[in-house]
């Protein structure tokens, strides 16, 4: 018996891992537990561009080829051009990942155009990211991630 009163195969709606994103406004983007959360559109382009951005390439056993570099080095790095480079690199494996799993019947709002980093700021073990992701359907959202660095 399926948990949901829709069927599983309808991959228009996805758990809501991220919360924050709202239209016309920079969102910080915190962890969701809210219980049941959905979502759907811009939300959840935005929420799988994140996960492939914050994921380790080769560290999830059964999708070894998700994710990208960016994290593993924004560690090594000491300025916000060094920051810059770094987005660039993880932006071109990302997008071919993101591409690659979409398919003709998903609806615009959660198919990917483009990215584009608006912003770095270093400070003190930190560092903060400002992108404007795109949908086909040309409605974008601006997202403000915070990283805190570890291990230094």
């Amino acid at each position: 018996m399926p948990l949901l009163p829709f069927s599983s195969k309808y991959t228009n709606i996805d758990w809501c891992v991220f919360s924050g994103v709202q239209p016309n406004t920079s969102s910080l983007l915190e962890p969701s537990v809210i219980q049941g959360g959905l979502c759907t559109g811009i939300q959840k382009l935005v929420q799988r561009w994140l996960i492939r951005l914050m994921t380790i390439k080769g560290s999830m056993p059964f999708a070894q080829e998700r994710g990208c570099g960016f994290i593993s080095e924004i560690s090594k790095v000491q300025t916000e051009s060094a920051v810059r480079i770094a987005y660039l690199f993880a932006q071109m494996e990302i997008e071919p990942q993101l591409l690659a799993e979409e398919t003709e019947d998903m609806p615009d709002d959660e198919r990917f155009l483009s990215s584009e980093l608006l912003g770095v700021s270093r400070l003190r073990g930190a560092c903060s990211l400002s992108v404007k992701l795109t949908s086909r359907a040309g409605e974008s959202r601006e997202v403000l991630l915070p990283i805190y660095e570890t291990g230094r």
